[in-house]
C-alpha cells in the first residue's frame, strides 16, 4: 500500500514526459513478478 502511496507522489511530481515511461516500468515490474509467482508457486 504504501509503494503505490509512494508511486502515486511520484508521478505528481515527475514532469509529464516521464509519466508514460513509470507507468509502463511499473507494469513490466508488476508482469515479471506475476510471472516468477506462476512459475514458483
Amino acid at each position: 500500500m504504501a509503494m503505490a502511496n509512494i508511486g502515486r507522489v511520484g508521478l505528481n511530481v515527475l514532469p509529464a514526459p516521464w509519466m508514460g515511461a513509470v507507468v509502463a516500468l511499473r507494469s513490466l515490474l508488476l508482469g515479471c513478478c506475476a510471472c516468477i509467482v506462476l512459475l514458483l508457486w
